[in-house]
């Protein structure tokens, strides 16, 4: 991912485009594409081997939950990703890019031997959330579809937090901590619906 990150970083230079870094490392985003305002032009540079499914991590689940609900502008990252392939020489070949928001690359799964369900696409360790991770968007559909929209992604969000064991006790008041907060920050009050008037739209048993 470095060298898509790097490959960025001086294009911008060369077109003498402004941007800033992000100092955490953590979360999205990479750049700040306007440095004066970093609540706008919010980019994350992701990549992955075109010929195997997307391997990277969007966020800790945890923080990204928290984040969202503090800082609505995060949940407008846009998502710069980089399917590539690699020769036996080393040559990589960029196969294609995309410009996703989140929701656009995220969708339900299956886990574990019970085969639960869970509303997002996450990396689970011995029953544990750890991140984010992001479903195929492109190709043949799964038994899980692709979020339509940011509104039913944040209702999959609430009933993860939910679901996960170490965010159950902040989920009763999360949902409307995001909401005060992006109406406090966009002047729109998003209409949330509840995870299962929606579940079916998304699991295809």
């Amino acid at each position: 991912m470095w060298i898509f990150f790097r490959g960025t970083d001086q294009w911008l230079k060369k077109n003498n485009i402004d941007y800033s870094l992000n100092d955490n490392t953590q979360m999205p985003p990479d750049f700040y594409l306007d440095p004066e305002n970093k609540k706008e032009g919010l980019m994350e540079i992701k990549a992955f081997n075109y010929k195997g499914s997307p391997g990277f991590d969007i966020a800790d689940f945890r923080m990204y939950a928290r984040e969202i609900s503090e800082k609505p502008w995060m949940l407008n990252v846009t998502y710069l990703i980089f399917g590539y392939d690699m020769s036996d020489d080393g040559i990589v070949t960029i196969k294609q890019v995309w410009q996703k928001k989140v929701w656009e690359m995220s969708r339900p799964m299956k886990s574990g031997n019970n085969k639960t369900i869970w509303p997002i696409n996450l990396q689970i360790k011995e029953g544990t959330v750890h991140k984010i991770r992001p479903a195929k968007w492109y190709g043949k559909a799964t038994s899980f579809s692709i979020f339509e929209n940011m509104e039913d992604f944040l209702a999959a969000m609430e009933e993860t937090m939910y679901k996960n064991k170490d965010t159950r006790d902040d989920a009763p008041d999360w949902l409307q901590k995001v909401l005060d907060s992006y109406e406090k920050h966009y002047g729109v009050r998003l209409q949330i619906p509840r995870w299962s008037e929606i579940a079916s739209k998304y699991v295809n048993r």
